[in-house]
């Protein structure tokens, strides 16, 4: 018997299951319960088949029940996946109508082979949109975070999926400001679109999504599975990410939802009191060198949007997300680094380096120096200024060296700082170097050390 064999029969043994009608198409379980509700999931892509049988009927199990809890009838959902919203959250009117995706509606130059549904979004990290908006080689992005965009491909190229003979082996190539003037579009109305585009190739039973759960590092989490290939890409719909909270929260009602952009094709859910939560993360530390990892940090749904979550300090899990998240901007700022040292003249362009306080704290600094004149420095936890021994014998030929938050810092020398809005992730230009006295303001506010 095969997998899929296996998995029929079980569902058609359920309790819950009595009245329903259960079929398989390929690797998807389709199941209408007698109700009218209906729902899909693929169990292959959250059970393990060389697993022990009863941990994959423990597994099935809780599939079946939470597909059972969440199935909707198939016409309210057909009528709420089409509900259209940009991808910052904002509601268009029923009356607003919807993004052409018809062939020929945005054509820029060759780039875009016929489609009916031209566009998906693609969401990466921040070293994936380097350029600022005015340079024509830059990729078309909104942020989502600091570190975090969305931008948009051609509807046939999927990332993170190499092992198909119908697909191009390369990474997708995103949309370039460049082309979308070529071709008359917006930004707006392109994002739009391939939100719309990425709705419609859900599961029709569905609101939007399929969602499975399943277990890593002991850890509970829920998975998206549909489309295959743009999971991750739910983390640019707003709107849909609330509805999975609000269903997370059904099962977890006294539990914070955490969002985890894990992979070019990985979006995960899990619960911040899990108590298997610090394990999930140091999976997730040990996989940071993968060239698909993304940015797995923890983030909460509010009002304005995303929001990266920050446990108690001093516990395990801050370590493990400390280190996580220095890694991960470290790496995305030493991209930028390069990228703007092609650009041209920026003056002195600042590091982001590691740093770990005497109180074990994993922070983030950055080094300005009496000698750099005018520059730019990343979005550091800290700043270091170094006061360089002066050549001149009348004056006061010893090194200073002060380490304090960036934030103190801005606040005590605010004539020296202005936020650059040519770069993303955020960027700070400086100018000049603080005076006797203002180093003397800025040595008082320093209180903890490396």
């Amino acid at each position: 018997m095969d997998f899929m064999d296996w998995a029929l029969g079980e569902a058609r043994e359920h309790a819950l299951l009595r009245d329903a009608v259960i079929t398989s198409h390929g690797d998807t379980l389709e199941i209408l319960l007698g109700d009218g509700r209906a729902f899909g999931f693929r169990p292959g892509a959250l059970i393990d088949g060389r697993a022990p049988l009863r941990v994959r009927e423990e597994l099935l199990r809780r599939l079946l029940e939470i597909g059972v809890r969440n199935a909707e009838f198939p016409a309210r959902a057909e009528h709420t996946s089409a509900a259209e919203h940009t991808p910052d959250g904002e509601r268009r009117s029923a009356e607003e109508p919807e993004a052409e995706t018809e062939e020929g509606s945005f054509t820029p130059g060759d780039y875009f082979s016929p489609d009916e549904q031209a566009f998906l979004p693609l969401v990466r990290g921040a070293d994936y949109f380097l350029s600022s908006h005015d340079d024509s080689d830059s990729y078309v992005y909104v942020p989502l975070t600091d570190f975090i965009a969305v931008g948009v491909v051609p509807a046939q190229d999927r990332p993170g999926v190499e092992n198909s003979a119908a697909l191009p082996a390369r990474p997708p190539q995103p949309l370039r400001y460049a082309q979308l003037e070529e071709g008359g579009g917006e930004v707006r109305e392109i994002l739009l679109q391939a939100l719309n585009t990425l709705r419609r190739r859900t599961n029709s039973y569905h609101h939007s999504v399929d969602l499975g759960v399943t277990t890593a590092g002991g850890a509970k989490i829920m998975v998206f599975l549909q489309p295959e290939g743009y999971e991750l890409s739910w983390f640019c719909d707003v709107e849909t990410a609330e509805q999975v909270k609000i269903r997370a929260e059904e099962e977890n009602s006294d539990d914070i939802v955490l969002f985890v952009p894990v992979s070019n094709t990985k979006l995960y859910v899990v619960f911040a009191a899990d108590p298997h939560l610090n394990d999930f993360f140091r999976l997730l530390l040990e996989q940071r060198e993968s060239p698909e990892a993304v940015y797995p940090l923890p983030y909460t749904l509010a009002a304005d949007g995303w929001q990266e979550w920050v446990p108690l300090p001093g516990t395990p899990l801050a370590e493990t997300l400390g280190a996580l998240r220095n890694s991960f901007r470290k790496k995305i700022y030493d991209v930028q680094a390069r990228q703007m040292h092609r650009w041209g003249d920026f003056g002195a362009v600042k590091d982001f380096e590691e740093r770990v306080l005497e109180d074990g704290e994993r922070v983030s600094n950055t080094v300005w120096s009496s000698l750099d004149g005018v520059g730019s420095i990343p979005e550091t936890d800290f700043i270091t200024f170094v006061r360089e021994a002066s050549p001149h014998p009348w004056e006061d030929g010893k090194t200073a060296r002060i380490s304090l938050r960036l934030t103190v810092a801005r606040e005590v020398w605010p004539d020296g700082f202005a936020a650059d809005s040519n770069f993303w992730p955020p960027r700070w230009k400086v100018t000049g170097f603080p005076d006797e006295e203002e180093l003397e303001k800025l040595k008082r506010a320093a209180t903890r050390r490396f």
